[in-house]
């Protein structure tokens, strides 16, 4: 029985025949496109498990495949997204994060290293969802908690799934130098965001956390109603957002900032 479904995007045969080839000796599921917009239509429609990428694809970036793949309104957008690159510099890294990317595996690489880092990721997606089916809000059982290391997950794709599965509790994220931020949901909505014990605009709280590439979190369930996740002092003016419109607003507004 199949691991787990990959869908492998990179135009240069030789990398992705080995890989594929690695990936299915590993019992893994194993689909191959070798442009962009070939690898969108083969995820969207095949609903992989975990997404290999290119950056340097020879129609359109990779980004682009990460972007498209992360605001799409079905469960593609919770699959986690690898890059696999041979630029390891850091503004690099750093836009592959910002599209959201879940993990950043550099040329040359061993086949045992990336086969790990997928089943990590497929380990941690699936301790996600069995989190949400032990969630029994109106019972006395103690609220579900679920925690992590970002190097085995994105916020994005963890803000998504919350999103998706409509989640209602608070997702505490702290940087390895001690930075942090909370994000107040409701329903799958973001209601509060906090940094550094401060509340904030949610859209440049969530763009700047989004950056963060090391660090861990804590997710732990409410219940709560709208309007009782936090308060503040004098309270700010606060809207709940869903967590798409506010992860679309943050992209763009860091496009708008390296034009």
């Amino acid at each position: 029985m199949a691991r787990g479904r990959v869908l492998i995007i990179d135009a240069v045969e030789g990398i992705a025949g080995s890989l594929a080839d690695g990936l299915r000796q590993a019992r893994f599921e194993v689909h191959v496109s070798a442009t962009a917009r070939e690898g969108f239509a083969s995820a969207t429609n095949l609903l992989p498990d975990c997404i290999i990428c290119d950056p340097a694809l020879p129609d359109l970036p990779g980004y682009w495949v990460a972007r498209r793949v992360r605001t799409e309104p079905s469960r593609l957008a919770t699959v986690p997204f690898v890059f696999l690159t041979e630029d390891d510099s850091p503004p690099a890294r750093l836009q592959g994060f910002n599209v959201g990317a879940d993990a950043y595996i550099t040329k040359p690489y061993r086949i045992d290293d990336v086969v790990g880092q997928v089943g990590a990721l497929l380990d941690m997606v699936e301790r996600l969802s069995g989190a949400r089916d032990s969630y029994a809000p109106q019972s006395s059982v103690h609220p579900s908690a679920v925690r992590g290391d970002l190097a085995h997950i994105s916020l994005s794709t963890l803000l998504t799934l919350f999103e998706m599965e409509r989640r209602t509790g608070r997702l505490k994220v702290r940087r390895d130098d001690g930075a942090m931020a909370a994000f107040d949901i409701v329903n799958g909505c973001v209601e509060r965001a906090v940094r550094d014990d401060a509340e904030g605009d949610t859209v440049e709280t969530a763009r700047e956390v989004l950056r963060w590439t090391s660090g861990r979190f804590w997710f732990r369930a409410g219940p709560f109603e709208p309007g009782q996740a936090a308060r503040s002092d004098p309270p700010l003016a606060r809207k709940i957002d869903s967590i798409t419109a506010i992860l679309l607003e943050a992209y763009r507004r860091d496009d708008e900032a390296h034009r």
